[in-house]
């Protein structure tokens, strides 16, 4: 009996729509069904299981994917009796292919509860380039099985990665409806999509940008750029030098943009919003950017969600605009980078800084708090709040001025402010001015002020301070 008949249950290795997947074996001999063995078969097998015993074992011995096939899986049989829960731990090893250039395999578990047998999936996925490198290998390796089944037949496979062209383009000029859904596309310039439709871009896709070149939206067109957890989209520099290409500039006046497990590199900024709205952005990374992974005006802040990660990102999330109206409310989330207020601001309504905010205030910046206006700043002993200069010195910027703000939503627990003074008529971190400015202070630092950590130019003013300290104030604490 040939190994095909004996192992009836096992299944047979397939390419498909770019990742490997599982067929039962079919017919007495396999094959097409017409009897006839097939003459190519899709990857080779490893060596025959034995009929008997109870073991862990990967179906495969070595596996060939082209580069553009997006992603692919090895299959894990638990054979044997089922007594008794069963698991083994996986890896993936580089070989002359290298982790997250080349390929994407985390260490996992693969578990079987007494009573089940069969196969498990090991995923991983393959990274498109432009480069032409010859065929790269790797390995997935079993180790550590608990219970009665032994490792030793076929732990180990070779899954080896074939150059495949990337020879798709993004087109300079696109309007309507458009979809980029092939593996790998090159972007040579400047491409506007509008100005009107939506350009959507597939998951597992990757987009090699060349340097200069970006992505333009006008008009009333849309981004919808969604990948999955396992198959994000991808758009990266055709070299690794951060800032070598644009990134995305939405011009648009959509407030329907979708990005989220979207993958960004070596931009100068990776997403610049200039006005409409961010529906959705979450689980996305910015990695190797020379300026902001995102700008975006401060009333639209709280559209990038908490779960975003951004890796060597210089200019964090930038914030423009120039005033917050008396009836706006702005709310600033903790990310898991900074923000930068690269401009003035005119404060008549609230802005609230969350727990965990780091703002950093670019060159020279002014911020003004006018009449009713607030800068509510709550933090917490564990998750404090900073507000400082984005170059540690003293001056860099303005400072905080408040004149004739009566709110007593004006509030700073748990903050440190640093840097300001700037402004030598006024130079403090916080300029206390005009009549009947309220503002309370508690378990917060005020320090390397050019001029005072407070400055008073009022003669008028409710300023409660509790367990403040001041440090580095070139002109001393306060100026009374």
């Amino acid at each position: 009996m040939n190994r095909k008949t004996t192992f009836t249950r096992l299944l047979c290795l397939v390419l498909g729509l770019g990742s490997l997947a599982l067929v039962t074996a079919c017919g007495s001999g396999g094959g097409d069904g017409s009897g006839r063995e097939s003459e190519t078969p899709a990857a080779q097998l490893g060596a025959a299981l034995p009929v008997e015993g109870d073991f862990i074992a990967i179906m495969q011995e070595a596996i060939s994917v082209p580069e553009s096939s997006r992603a692919g899986n090895v299959v894990v049989t638990r054979h044997g009796t089922a007594d008794g829960a069963s698991s083994v731990q996986y890896r993936f090893v580089a070989g002359s292919a290298s982790l997250d250039s080349d390929y994407r395999g985390t260490t996992g578990t693969l578990n079987w509860a007494d009573g089940e047998s069969g196969d498990r999936t090991i995923e991983f996925v393959i990274e498109s380039d432009a480069v032409a490198e010859g065929e790269e290998s790797f390995q997935i390796q079993l180790f550590g099985a608990t219970g009665d089944h032994e490792l030793g037949i076929n732990d180990s496979v070779t899954v080896s990665i074939t150059d495949s062209s990337c020879n798709a383009t993004v087109p300079t000029s696109m309007t309507g409806n458009t979809a980029l859904s092939a593996p790998c596309y090159l972007l040579s310039g400047s491409a506007t999509f509008g100005p009107s439709g939506q350009l959507s871009i597939s998951p597992g896709t990757t987009i090699i940008a060349a340097a200069g070149s970006g992505i333009t939206l006008v008009g009333t067109s849309t981004l919808n750029s969604e990948g999955t957890s396992f198959l994000p989209v991808s758009i990266k520099g055709a070299d690794s030098s951060a800032g070598v290409w644009r990134g995305f500039d939405l011009q648009s006046t959509s407030a329907l943009h979708r990005i989220k497990y979207t993958e960004i590199h070596d931009a100068e900024n990776a997403v610049h919003l200039h006005s409409g709205a961010l529906a959705l952005f979450q689980d996305n990374v910015m990695r190797n950017i020379s300026g902001a992974g995102v700008v975006l005006p401060i009333s639209q802040a709280d559209s990038i969600a908490e779960q975003n990660s951004f890796i060597n990102t210089v200019g964090g999330i930038e914030l423009t605009g120039t005033k917050i109206d008396a009836r706006q409310s702005v709310t600033l989330p903790a990310q898991s980078t900074h923000y930068v207020l690269s401009n003035g601001i005119i404060i008549e309504g609230t802005v609230a800084l969350s727990a965990g905010v780091d703002l950093r205030m670019g060159a020279d910046v002014p911020v003004l708090v006018l009449g009713n206006g607030a800068i509510s700043a709550l933090g917490t002993i564990d998750n404090p709040i900073n507000i400082s200069g984005l170059e540690p010195r003293q001056g860099f910027w303005n400072g905080i001025q408040y004149v004739s703000a009566i709110n007593t939503d004006n509030r700073f627990e748990h903050v440190t402010i640093a840097h300001g003074g700037g402004d030598p008529a006024r130079a403090g971190n916080i300029i206390v001015d005009g009549l009947d400015t309220n503002i309370t202070m508690q378990n917060c630092a005020l320090n390397d002020s050019a001029g005072y950590g407070i400055v008073y130019d009022s003669s008028s003013f409710q300023v409660e301070l509790s367990d403040i300290s001041f440090r580095g104030n070139r002109s001393g604490e306060q100026s009374m």
